[in-house]
């Protein structure tokens, strides 16, 4: 308790306060007046001491300003009216008991005045915080701010003195300290080909992965020991449209692969950004369904991570006695699993792994703790090929395809330049993944208003019409399968006003239209949709990408092209068991360290 009051008298001390123990500072050079300050402090500690009785007076008056105006409860305003009052001790009879007080020395004076404040503040404030206690929770909820206030304290700081004793105890149940580490590089360069080809191997051997999804998922991890070295911080996204779809194992072996890694089902916006500033961890964030879709505030800090230039949140930090703004990071590699979709902003950051359940006929093998020893292994090697790489890297400028959006492009291009430095086929076998991903052909569709789009070009090819009347493109939306239009307010499709509201962000706006019937009516021709089709929608004329008779982890021989480019690099990654990574011919290993694979 006494800790706590020394806490709020620190709160309480004004930024200039001439009758503090400050001028005892001038006192420590003679020794005289120093033996006469511990007098004056243990004469108000316990009213002993040569000056005990001048204390006690001092003490009794502070006591009485208080009473009389609970206001003067401040150590500037109670040490002035008490320095006032033995200053004029001869001009009114009620301060006559003070002329022993005056005759003390200057600097004793001002020690004694200033302790025997902070005694009466103290017990002040001790004795409201008693009264408070005794109230029910929900007449102290109405009271604590304004009590708060006329202490000249933070409401936070009552809180804390009216829990007491109570608060000690929480703090031993408060959580545990985070435990983050770096692995330790290995002793010996590291082959970047070999060394992906085993950590493609080893996600493949615990999770049933989307073609394409190892060669992300490998490459991603490599990144999260070079993020110092580049502006973009993808996330990894992994989704998948039921449970049981093996999300929370990948994120298990991620968290034996990663530097620094910090697994959480749940985090508040607080705890992301001042975790993010104070540990730079690699967040591993898991059931991101549960609490992230509609958190705005979290959405907004998790979005603003992905760019080094603007991965910061401002917030107001208590200093001394004031609040001072300060800036927290947000910039750290993270990777977000759920159930389903999370907002189209959220999305458009990350490089998304969609999982599906396995089949009967699909193998793979229960991650148990016993894996942990070469999983850390391998982390090792990633450690230290990182640090090989690093300087090199700062410059890369990897070719990113052209089919990739801009978003897509940023997403991918520290992971194709660490694919450049690994050599060998990674670079090819990245390129795929990134087009077979990311592509503009398979990327979530984005907001409301660009599958609005979207629907209309499709609606207006389908009918070869050059313009349609507004309650006709409603009742064509309306009839589309599987989008939102048939029952998108309150159950009811959508009207021709709430298309056109749709529609003005985009700066299309019905017109007056003659129909091939001759009625004149409101509608839009698809002349006035050109500029919205051309920048938010893919171009229609490009090749898609043919997709054969391959599964996400089949066995056929007939592979991908995507927009017309062969991924057939992708190969190796559909034999989930396959030979390719854990061959121990392929590791370089000191001689002391045992070759022991998974």
């Amino acid at each position: 308790m006494r800790r706590r009051m020394g806490c709020a008298m620190r709160t309480l001390k004004a930024a200039d306060t001439p009758a503090t123990p400050a001028s005892s500072c001038a006192m420590s050079a003679d020794a005289d007046k120093a033996d006469l300050d511990r007098a004056a402090r243990e004469a108000v500690a316990g009213l002993k001491g040569p000056d005990g009785a001048k204390a006690a007076k001092l003490l009794e008056l502070a006591r009485e300003l208080i009473k009389a105006d609970p206001k003067r409860a401040r150590l500037e305003r109670l040490s002035a009216a008490i320095t006032d009052a033995i200053e004029n001790w001869d001009r009114d009879p009620a301060f006559a008991y003070l002329a022993d007080v005056h005759a003390l020395p200057a600097a004793v004076k001002s020690a004694t005045i200033s302790l025997a404040v902070e005694a009466a503040i103290q017990e002040h404030i001790e004795e409201i915080v008693r009264h408070l206690r005794a109230l029910e929770p929900a007449e102290y909820e109405l009271r604590r701010r304004s009590e708060a206030g006329r202490l000249g304290i933070r409401t936070a700081a009552l809180d804390d003195l009216v829990q007491g004793t109570e608060t000690e105890k929480v703090a031993t149940g408060s959580g545990a300290a985070l435990d983050l580490h770096d692995p330790d590089p290995w002793p010996q360069p590291v082959d970047g080909g070999a060394l992906l080809d085993e950590l493609a191997a080893a996600f493949r051997r615990f999770a049933i992965l989307p073609l394409g999804a190892d060669v992300a998922i490998v490459l991603w991890v490599l990144f999260t020991y070079l993020i110092a070295v580049f502006d973009i911080a993808p996330r990894l996204g992994i989704s998948s449209p039921a449970r049981r779809c093996g999300k929370t194992t990948l994120l298990n072996v991620l968290a034996h692969l990663v530097p620094r890694p910090l697994v959480a089902s749940n985090i508040s916006p607080a705890a992301i950004f001042r975790t993010i500033d104070a540990a730079r961890p690699t967040l591993l964030i898991d059931e991101a369904d549960s609490f992230a879709r509609e958190n705005e505030e979290l959405r907004g800090i998790l979005n603003s991570g992905h760019s080094r230039a603007s991965a910061f949140v401002v917030r107001l930090v208590s200093v001394a006695d004031d609040f001072e703004p300060r800036k927290f990071s947000t910039y750290t590699a993270m990777a977000i699993a759920r159930i389903g979709h999370l907002p189209a902003t959220l999305e458009d950051r990350e490089i998304t792994l969609a999982l599906r359940r396995r089949l009967p006929s699909e193998r793979i093998e229960r991650f148990r703790r016993e894996h942990a020893a070469a999983l850390a292994e391998l982390a090792r090697r990633c450690a230290r090929w990182a640090a090989d790489h690093a300087e090199a890297l700062k410059d890369a400028d990897p070719a990113v395809p052209s089919e990739l959006d801009d978003r897509a492009g940023d997403n991918w291009r520290p992971l194709l330049a660490i694919a450049d430095a690994a050599g060998g086929e990674w670079q090819e076998r990245a390129q795929a993944a990134a087009l077979l991903l990311s592509g503009a052909d398979v990327r979530p569709e984005g907001s409301i208003g660009v599958i609005l789009l979207g629907d209309l070009r499709s609606i207006f090819a389908e009918r070869e019409a050059d313009r349609l009347g507004s309650a006709q493109i409603c009742e064509a939306l309306a009839a589309m399968e599987g989008r939102p239009w048939a029952e998108y307010r309150r159950g009811r499709a959508m009207s021709p006003n709430q298309l056109a509201r749709a529609l003005r962000p985009f700066d299309v706006s019905p017109i007056t239209v003659q129909l091939a019937d001759g009625a004149n009516l409101k509608g839009y021709k698809v002349g006035d949709f050109k500029e919205a089709f051309t920048r938010y929608l893919p171009n229609p004329d490009s090749t898609r990408r043919s997709v054969k008779t391959l599964g996400p982890q089949g066995g056929s021989d007939d592979f991908q092209t995507v927009n017309g480019r062969d991924v057939d690099g992708l190969k190796n990654a559909a034999n989930p068991n396959g030979d390719r990574g854990f061959d121990a011919s392929t590791v370089e290993k000191p001689q002391t360290v045992e070759a022991e694979r998974f």
